[in-house]
C-alpha cells in the first residue's frame, strides 16, 4: 500500500465500556487497528456497533476506558486540531439544498474559510477520485442522483479534506449488489493509492471479506479478537459461523413445519 506521514494515523481502543440506563452496552472493547490498513467491525443489528462507533468518533465519551489516535486521545482538543478525520454516514449526510459540488467543499468553505478559487481545484479532484465527471456531476443536485452516487459524492467530499482516517457507516446499505461492489471498490482503492487508513462499521459480509485487512465482531457489546479474512473462515466459534451463512438458500428452504 502506498503510504506517507501525513496518513500515518492509528487507532487505539482500550478498556471501552458505556452503559445507559444501567444496561451496559459496550462491555469492555479492546484492538489495535494499524495505520494504512482497512479494519472492519461488523456483526447483527442491536450488537452495539453504533454506539462503538460513536465513540470511535468522539461524539461520545465513555463510562471508561480510551480512544487513541496516534497515542493521543481523541477526547484531547489538541488530537483533535492536529488529527483530520472523516466519516461517509449511512445515509450520504448530502444537504439537499446544495449542489454535489458545494456538498464536497461545504467544510473547506464553512470550517477552513477558504477561497472558492481555492476550494474548486480541490473539489474537482475529489470528484474525479471517485469517478465522478466535473462536467456534468458537479453540478446536479442530490435529488437527481442514485443511492451509490451519493455515497461516491460523501467519499468524495470526506476525500476534500485529505484525511489521515476515515470512518464508513454501513456504506453498501440499500445499494444493489453491483453498486455495493462499485463502492468496496472505492475505498480499496483509496486505502491502497493514498494509504489513508479506514475504519468500516458494516453487517455486509461480501464487503467485510471483500476489502477487510482485519475483521472483527461485535456482539452483544463484545468485539472478538482481530482477524484476516482467512484466519476467520479457518478458525471462528460456531455463533460467528451461523452468522456469516446465514441467508443461503438452505436456510429458506429449511421451513418451519
Amino acid at each position: 500500500m502506498t503510504s506517507s506521514s501525513n496518513n500515518s494515523v492509528d487507532l487505539k481502543v482500550r478498556g471501552l465500556k458505556k452503559s445507559y440506563d444501567g444496561n451496559l452496552v459496550l462491555k469492555g472493547i479492546d484492538f489495535v487497528a494499524e495505520a494504512h490498513t482497512i479494519f472492519v467491525i461488523m456483526g447483527p443489528s442491536g450488537s452495539g456497533k453504533s454506539v462503538l462507533l460513536r465513540h470511535l468518533i468522539g461524539l461520545e465519551v465513555p463510562d471508561s476506558g480510551e480512544v487513541l489516535m496516534n497515542d493521543a486521545s481523541i477526547h484531547d482538543p489538541a488530537t483533535r486540531e492536529k488529527l483530520e478525520l472523516a466519516i461517509v454516514f449511512q445515509s450520504g449526510g448530502l444537504l439537499n439544498s446544495l449542489s454535489v459540488g458545494e456538498n464536497v467543499g461545504l467544510y473547506l468553505k464553512e470550517t477552513k474559510c477558504m477561497r472558492d478559487t481555492d476550494i474548486d481545484p480541490i473539489v474537482n479532484n475529489s470528484l474525479e477520485k471517485v469517478g465522478l465527471s466535473v462536467d456534468i456531476d458537479k453540478h446536479k443536485m442530490p435529488s437527481a442522483l442514485s443511492g451509490g452516487m451519493k455515497k461516491r459524492v460523501a467519499i468524495a467530499r470526506a476525500l476534500a479534506i485529505n484525511p489521515q482516517m476515515i470512518f464508513y457507516d454501513e456504506p453498501t446499505s440499500e445499494l444493489d449488489p453491483l453498486s455495493a461492489v462499485t463502492i468496496g471498490k472505492e475505498i480499496q482503492h483509496l486505502n491502497q493509492e493514498y494509504g489513508t487508513t479506514s475504519i468500516v462499521v458494516t453487517h455486509d459480509r461480501d464487503l467485510a471479506f471483500g476489502i477487510g485487512h482485519k475483521i472483527a465482531f461485535m456482539k452483544n457489546g463484545v468485539l472478538t479478537e482481530p482477524r484476516s479474512p482467512e484466519e476467520i473462515t479457518q478458525h471462528s466459534d460456531e455463533e460467528t459461523i451461523r452468522f456469516l451463512n446465514a441467508g443461503s438458500i438452505q436456510d429458506y428452504q429449511n421451513k418451519t413445519q
